[in-house]
């Protein structure tokens, strides 16, 4: 055990996630190797190695976690912002080649640059959205890229999601929690035939309470 990281995941109560030295490590060897070949490719013309990054992830978040111990080890500089608010004064203060962000600030930001506001990005040239759930194309790309992978490769996995389609769809196995408690699990012909209704159905059943997550119940 390396750590005990404390999460809520999107909407739930915080709890903490036992996290290993081989996971860890797993992680920054994936995250820095891909991550340093997606950057090589990118490069401006006249452009070295090592860049600088800058992050507005609180140092208790995974991602931000896995930068703080791969980006200094690579001799890169890694920029924090500790308050959104503050983003353009940091930006400012510490020039930053590459950031990794949320679709809102990117879209300020690339609002900027066609206004013409270019000096207040201080130098960024590389920016990224790391959310791409929320952007249903690049959901569904990486959704049937991994569905591919994983059936090739003979893979076990787990995908946690709120789409309940999603959770139809994908995998030969549905697993569903409350509180913590798996109240429903459910596997092959059975899992094929099922409806969103149906899932809606069993966990007032399984719970003995509605269900209330507008969110939910329209995915």
């Amino acid at each position: 055990l390396m750590m005990l990281m404390f999460t809520s995941g999107t909407t739930g109560r915080s709890k903490g996630v036992m996290l290993s030295e081989r996971n860890m490590c797993a992680s920054l060897h994936t995250y820095s190797e891909v991550a340093e070949n997606w950057i090589t490719n990118r490069l401006p013309a006249g452009q070295k190695l090592p860049l600088s990054h800058m992050t507005l992830l609180p140092l208790f978040h995974m991602a931000c976690f896995v930068c703080v111990m791969s980006y200094p080890p690579a001799g890169w500089a890694l920029n924090l912002c500790g308050d959104i608010r503050d983003f353009y004064r940091d930006l400012g203060l510490m020039h930053s080649d590459v950031m990794a962000s949320a679709p809102m600030l990117v879209e300020t930001i690339y609002n900027d640059y066609k206004r013409g506001r270019v000096e207040r990005l201080n130098g960024l040239w590389d920016l990224c959205c790391s959310s791409a759930a929320l952007d249903p194309k690049t959901a569904l790309k990486v959704l049937t890229l991994s569905a591919k992978i994983v059936e090739e490769n003979h893979l076990t996995t787990m995908m946690i999601t709120h789409n309940m389609k999603d959770a139809i769809k994908y995998g030969n196995r549905l697993i569903m929690m409350h509180e913590g408690h798996i109240i429903y699990d459910v596997s092959g012909e059975e899992k094929k035939n099922l409806h969103v209704s149906d899932l809606l159905a069993k966990f007032q059943i399984a719970s003995g309470g509605e269900f209330a997550n507008d969110r939910m119940i329209l995915s």
